[in-house]
């Protein structure tokens, strides 16, 4: 009974941290559209991101309130996404520095990372499960 209401308090910060950060997304680049360039406009650009830190903080309660099983399948999955995540980013910084590739927003690392991860949580889940 524990398990479902470590869950539910996650997916609950989960989703705050979620609409927090669409929310502010939506009101920056509304914002930014009509207001004319200032050093505002870099506070505004990272107003996103906040939400993302109290998004990592209910990861770290989530973690702490699961067994030890489901801590192992979320800590590999995590270091799955990161070790991949590092490997095509940093391989694909060489090909821009060496080989003339595009250059790609680094808006891209951040959904990399959630996908694999969600593989490897699919991955272990069921190795494990």
């Amino acid at each position: 009974m524990k398990q479902k209401r470590v869950q539910r308090t996650y997916f609950g910060r989960f989703l705050t941290a979620a609409s927090l950060y669409v929310i502010f997304l939506a009101a920056v680049v509304i914002i930014l559209r009509y207001v004319p360039s200032t050093n505002w406009n870099i506070l505004l650009a990272i107003l996103p991101a906040v939400p993302l830190v109290y998004g990592i903080w209910a990861y770290s309660q989530f973690l702490d309130g699961i067994d030890e099983l489901q801590r192992l399948i979320h800590t590999k999955s995590v270091a799955l996404a990161a070790g991949v995540a590092s490997i095509l980013t940093f391989t694909y910084g060489l090909l821009e520095s060496f080989a003339d590739f595009p250059v790609i927003n680094l808006l891209w690392v951040f959904p990399l990372i959630a996908v694999v991860w969600g593989i490897g949580l699919s991955y272990y889940g069921r190795k494990y499960g």
